[in-house]
């Protein structure tokens, strides 16, 4: 769980990646880089490596026991199952080509009101060309991309590619697009039937449903991939995706880190021992006091369980989002008869 972090960390460590931003240390707990030196073996690089591994255990232990606690508020089902994004035309219509440009198909996700990921099953295109093409993947937000699908194309058919891929943002819109280079073959054409068109306000783009709004694309491919550089229009470009819109509890996890940090900070502390416990036999009596590591197991799970305990009391769960079952005041009225 990425939001963890950097959150804690080991004095003396020469990596960054294993040194807190926040300030928490092991060794407030009385776990020092000596001590991890006497019980770590072959399986680990170094001490920092070490650290980390217990670390990430942490993170994972935590999100699971965040999970337990708010099982029966978690709406698990999918928001939205297996819609179409773009659709083939009944008569094929050939789209030229456009010398020194990208086109294809936009995916805006209005998140900014729930706790949601887009898995991408697969896309279809249909294109007059035979062979691989590169269909990128770019988040509009950061002008970053995330993936490349190569697609094998065969002329003048419908040709389906899995991608099985779950996009996601924190708690804003997920803005994404699916393109090509589009400068060398046509394609044939494809649009939003049945879609209305909204206001200027959602960038005039087609509205699917409450959640998603999508547009037909064109980028110079010299330019920056961002929305600023983003020419709308009816065409997808030959390019029809399949996807779902599934609840991220974890997003809104990581959107409420903070109260986690110092429970992370003893269950990693309780990890540590846990290990130095079980390596125990290959110690000499003067490297290592069982008793003694035994009771600071148990000081750092009591420890744990309590800041885990203050950590889920401070959370609330959001009042109108359909990926979380809020239970809410009623009140029944009785009227008596005059």
């Amino acid at each position: 769980m990425a939001c963890f972090d950097n959150l804690i960390g080991l004095k003396g460590s020469c990596g960054e990646s294993a040194l807190p931003s926040d300030g928490l240390y092991l060794n407030t707990l009385g776990i020092s880089r000596e001590f991890i030196e006497n019980i770590i073996n072959e399986d680990y690089a170094d001490v920092d490596s070490f650290v980390l591994d217990k670390i990430s255990l942490a993170q994972d232990q935590i999100k699971s026991d965040i999970y337990s606690k708010f099982t029966a508020k978690f709406n698990v089902t999918s928001i939205l199952e297996s819609v179409r994004l773009g659709q083939f035309n009944e008569t094929p219509t050939i789209v030229p080509a456009i010398a020194g440009s990208s086109k294809g198909i936009q995916m805006r996700i209005w998140n900014d009101t729930t706790f949601a990921k887009c898995y991408v099953s697969t896309i279809q295109t249909y294109w007059n060309y035979t062979g691989n093409v590169d269909v990128k993947v770019y988040d509009l937000t950061q002008g970053k991309l995330l993936d490349t699908i190569v697609v094998a194309s065969v002329a003048n058919q419908i040709v389906q590619t899995t991608i099985n891929k779950v996009y996601k943002s924190s708690s804003q819109d997920l803005n994404i697009v699916f393109i090509y280079d589009a400068s060398s073959f046509q394609s044939y054409a494809s649009s939003f039937l049945n879609s209305g068109c909204v206001s200027c306000n959602r960038g005039g783009a087609y509205m699917q449903n409450k959640y998603v709004y999508s547009t037909g694309v064109t980028f110079l491919n010299a330019d920056p991939k961002t929305q600023t550089y983003l020419d709308g229009n009816s065409d997808t470009g030959g390019i029809s995706v399949v996807y779902s819109l599934q609840c991220d509890h974890e997003a809104w996890i990581c959107s409420n880190a903070n109260f986690f940090v110092s429970a992370m900070l003893y269950k990693t502390a309780y990890l540590i021992t846990q290990y130095a416990d079980l390596m125990s036999n290959s110690f000499s009596s003067a490297n290592i006091d069982r008793d003694r590591l035994r009771s600071k197991m148990e000081y750092y799970e009591f420890e744990y369980n309590n800041r885990l305990e203050a950590g889920v009391k401070n959370l609330k769960i959001p009042s109108y989002d359909v990926c979380f079952s809020c239970n809410r005041l009623r009140m029944n009225k009785t009227i008596l008869p005059s």
